[in-house]
């Protein structure tokens, strides 16, 4: 019955894990074509996900080591790899890309073609007679673009998209 038990919790944990990095790890929705639907569910069920997950991996170790059905350092491993697709693209999302919208720097024209080839594209938002452009190798890294100052008076900022190259500018008050 424990070693039953111990695949189980073990299998949906590792399920759980795959998922969560597939639909939230970036560079997987590349190469694994991830559904509107399923990023926004992963998205915002990020916690329980995780949660249940870790739950299921701890819970399925502490059975396998206590009542010796575990495979040992195969289930090490598996915690490991495991720890691996939740710790990732968590880190990547909370710190990586978070903290980068705060720490951009923007240049007049005339000194931005210092640093923008000229055979580059770039994504240009206009509000109130004031521009901002974004080059696409640029924007890859925060996915979210703005300053405290905002732009032509008002907070505006952009979202983009490294898969498709579409970039969304917008006000982010609730009127």
């Amino acid at each position: 019955m424990w070693q039953a038990t111990y695949w189980i919790l073990m299998i949906a944990g590792t399920l759980i894990a795959l998922r969560y990095f597939r639909d939230l790890g970036d560079i997987t929705q590349v190469f694994l074509g991830v559904s509107r639907k399923n990023m926004v569910f992963a998205i915002r069920h990020e916690y329980k996900l995780i949660f249940s997950g870790l739950a299921c991996l701890l819970i399925g170790a502490f059975i396998g080591y206590q009542y010796d059905v575990s495979w040992g350092w195969s289930t090490e491993g598996l915690l490991a790899f495991d720890i691996f697709l939740f710790g990732f693209p968590w880190v990547w999302l909370h710190i990586g890309l978070r903290n980068q919208q705060s720490r951009g720097k923007f240049y007049p024209i005339e000194e931005a073609r210092k640093y923008v080839r000229s055979d580059e594209s770039v994504i240009v938002l206009e509000n109130n007679g004031e521009a901002r452009a974004h080059s696409d190798y640029h924007i890859k890294r925060p996915h979210l673009a703005g300053t405290p100052e905002g732009l032509g008076g008002e907070n505006v900022i952009i979202t983009y998209c490294c898969m498709t190259h579409l970039g969304l500018g917008y006000k982010s008050e609730i009127t």
